[in-house]
């Protein structure tokens, strides 16, 4: 099923460059079942673990990932996904095939946006043109937020 928001089970497509991942890599975010956070790590590469009230990866690379940086591409992927069949022994999981919402990520890209407002901000301070320092600062952070 479609949502809003990231959650933790859903899927993420590497759409940019990131150290030890390859473009169009697919990544799961991990964390409690239905509990919304600002940031989820995202696994690359990674082995599952999902039951009703966790998803817990293991793999790499393990980026944290702010939400406002996933954009919904609309779309649905089927991930593996295991779990214990009763209870958690030797050779009790099972593996099985969820389809989950897919985001797509491009890594700095929210950062690019913060670091020229920055550099925006410097550079009227060391003019010392406070008011178009500070006109300039509001409207370049409202824009790249």
């Amino acid at each position: 099923m479609l949502h809003q928001i990231p959650m933790p089970g859903d899927a993420v497509r590497l759409v940019g460059q990131y150290s030890g991942a390859k473009f169009g890599s697919i990544a799961i975010l991990d964390g409690a079942i239905g509990f919304a956070e600002d940031s989820y790590m995202a696994v690359f590469a990674p082995s599952a673990f999902r039951d009703a009230r966790e998803v817990s990866c293991s793999g790499g690379p393990a980026p944290y990932v702010a939400c406002d940086e996933l954009r919904p591409t609309g779309e649905m992927i089927a991930q593996l996904f295991w779990r214990w069949k009763d209870l958690p022994r030797a050779g009790g999981g099972e593996h099985y095939l969820l389809e989950v919402p897919l985001w797509d990520w491009t890594p700095g890209r929210h950062r690019a946006r913060v670091d020229k407002a920055l550099d925006t901000f410097r550079y009227w301070s060391g003019e010392h043109m406070d008011h178009i320092r500070d006109a300039v600062q509001a409207r370049q952070f409202l824009d790249a937020l």
